[in-house]
């Protein structure tokens, strides 16, 4: 007896040729990643193993990080001659996660249990806000020399933005579904929030916040460096792109796709609209010249994870991470 058996790929040619555009496809998304990038860097001395956070400096030369031990230690180490000494300070009992500098002497830091502290000589010392409830806070933007905001949550279960007009001397509390991690103005009324899958929007100062709709990734970073131009980045490797003011992002990278590599962002900074830095897990940094349509991966220089980077329109620039890591770079 013949048994005719069923042809299980009836059509080759169509195999083949998905396969090729499959193949296509992921080499047309890696090529979005150009060759490694070669910065110079220096490896320095930050005087702590603490996990460092963030770091801003107010110049080239002058400057500081800070982090700590979440349960246990608020730590800030700053330097004024480029980093090549760092003075450490311990000014709390638990960690920090941001650090923001409205000015050369007054500095905002944002911490676990809903602390906000404010220094108005350059860190020399500090006043302590208590906010309730007691709930981590993430980040800081000021927009003027009064208003500013700290955002932060408790991850699905609640967030928090507060809102200073008297320089931080007092705050209000807005409480939110989700935990938000960034903040960043365009003006005084036109403003977003992100965290937890959500990027919240107000267009009167903070008093009314509304979903944009966007989710999709725990956002980390909003970095705002024009007058129109926005950048978010998320910590599962996905960046967004406004030149609106925010009325449309693009996505210029999907945190979420199957296609490699798998990227882990943990920060960024955009000197301008065109040039920028993301920095995350396992020493990864990335830099882009022509606004996000193309990124370079920096040649790697440490295993450790990275959080926070800042520069310089001059090419100097500072990278804080895990374990006290503190490196400056040139980028040629």
């Amino acid at each position: 007896m013949h048994i005719n058996k069923p042809d299980m790929n009836p059509h080759p040619g169509r195999l083949f040729t998905g396969s090729i555009l499959l193949a296509g496809l992921i080499l047309l998304l890696a090529s979005c990643m150009k060759k490694e990038k070669d910065f110079i860097i220096t490896a320095l001395t930050s005087n702590t193993d603490h996990h460092l956070r963030t770091v801003h400096f107010y110049n080239e030369s002058s400057g500081f990080a800070a982090g700590g031990i979440r349960y246990f230690n608020g730590t800030v180490v700053n330097t004024g001659n480029g980093g090549q000494r760092w003075q450490k300070d311990s000014i709390l009992d638990k960690i920090i996660f941001d650090l923001y500098g409205l000015n050369d002497s007054v500095i905002f830091a944002a911490c676990l249990d809903g602390k906000i502290l404010r220094s108005t000589d350059r860190g020399n010392s500090w006043t302590t806000h208590q906010n309730d409830p007691w709930i981590p806070l993430y980040g800081i933007d000021f927009v003027n020399d009064s208003t500013g905001f700290v955002v932060g949550g408790g991850g699905y279960r609640t967030g928090i933005i507060l809102k200073t007009t008297d320089q931080g001397l007092s705050w209000e509390p807005t409480l939110i579904k989700r935990e938000m991690r960034c903040v960043g103005f365009f003006d005084e009324n036109r403003g977003f929030a992100a965290g937890f899958g959500m990027l919240l929007k107000t267009d009167d100062g903070g008093k009314t916040w509304d979903s944009t709709g966007i989710d999709g990734d725990l956002f980390r970073q909003l970095c705002i460096p024009g007058a129109s131009t926005g950048y978010l980045i998320g910590n599962n490797g996905t960046i967004l792109k406004t030149e609106d003011r925010g009325d449309s992002w693009d996505r210029l990278r999907n945190g979420n796709s199957p296609f490699p590599p798998k990227l882990y962002f943990r920060g960024a900074y955009f000197i301008d609209h065109q040039k920028g830095y993301i920095v995350g897990q396992h020493g990864l940094m990335l830099t882009t010249g022509n606004g996000g349509r193309q990124w370079k991966r920096v040649k790697s220089f440490t295993q450790e994870d990275l959080q926070d980077v800042w520069a310089t329109s001059g090419g100097i620039g500072y990278v804080a991470g895990e374990n006290g890591s503190l490196f400056k770079f040139r980028d040629p």
